[in-house]
């Protein structure tokens, strides 16, 4: 997989975030991968910082993955051969995701991958409503309250997080990562609703990705969460983003100042 990379964005603001980010950088090793770092103490605006990456790489074949996530390297080969054959294509190498904690096998590099290989719980798939969504993630009821659009109760049986496989070429067709989505929170359902709306095919692979436990830290995580203006913002991105037709999403993403024409 020569023509694969493999970027992480992150902003290290607890010690949890910054083992994790050690660990990945030792599980991917054998990858060509970038570390996408920005320091925390304004917001983390992971759409710009994912963009200026992805144009530098226009001639590969993109893997964007958490630096919380752990993925099988069966499936990143599985995902890399299915944009080959179809460049067209965004991929989630994994259907369902599990929840770990590396500390509890922290011995060895090789004690842990063995521990991946041989775990079955499976927390994923589960079917999350946005309304549930809402409270799990932020427990704001006011920030959806008084839209203009209409509140659809979509919901999501497979993980649109975590991590994804894309050709520029193709992605940038689509908008590339939406840059009106600030830190966290409803980016990757935006993103899931856009590509379906403007026909990309959308691959998962069965498996699983391991989500590595950790805290949101109180530089970054507990102001974000107390700044319901970037919630608010993002929901109604999203809302906006699934209550355009592909016609007026099409004019839409054709006025977004990122993408390359």
């Amino acid at each position: 997989m020569e023509n694969l990379i493999i970027l992480i964005p992150v902003a290290i603001d607890n010690e949890k975030r910054q083992r994790n980010l050690d660990f990945v950088k030792q599980y991917y090793e054998n990858y060509n991968v970038s570390i996408l770092q920005q320091d925390c103490s304004n917001y983390f605006h992971k759409a710009k910082i994912c963009n200026d990456a992805y144009k530098k790489n226009k001639d590969k074949v993109i893997f964007m993955c958490d630096v919380d996530c752990i993925v099988s390297h069966d499936n990143i080969k599985k995902g890399y051969e299915l944009i080959l054959n179809n460049n067209n294509t965004l991929v989630y190498p994994f259907d369902k995701v599990d929840y770990i904690d590396p500390e509890e096998y922290h011995d060895s590099i090789d004690d842990y991958r063995n521990y991946l290989v041989h775990r079955t719980i499976e927390n994923f798939p589960k079917k999350l409503t946005l309304h549930k969504m809402l409270d799990y993630i932020i427990g704001y009821s006011d920030a959806v309250t008084n839209l203009d659009y209409n509140f659809t109760d979509n919901g999501y049986s497979k993980p649109l997080g975590f991590g994804f496989m894309f050709k520029f070429s193709a992605y940038n067709r689509v908008g590339l990562d939406n840059q009106h989505m600030l830190d966290y929170n409803f980016e990757d359902l935006e993103r899931y609703e856009r590509c379906k709306k403007m026909n990309f095919n959308i691959e998962h692979i069965s498996g699983t990705a391991y989500h590595m436990d950790h805290s949101n830290g109180i530089d970054w995580g507990a102001k974000v969460r107390s700044n319901k203006s970037f919630i608010k913002q993002n929901v109604f991105e999203y809302l906006k983003i699934i209550n355009l037709n592909k016609t007026e999403l099409e004019s839409y993403i054709k006025s977004w100042p990122w993408i390359q024409n």
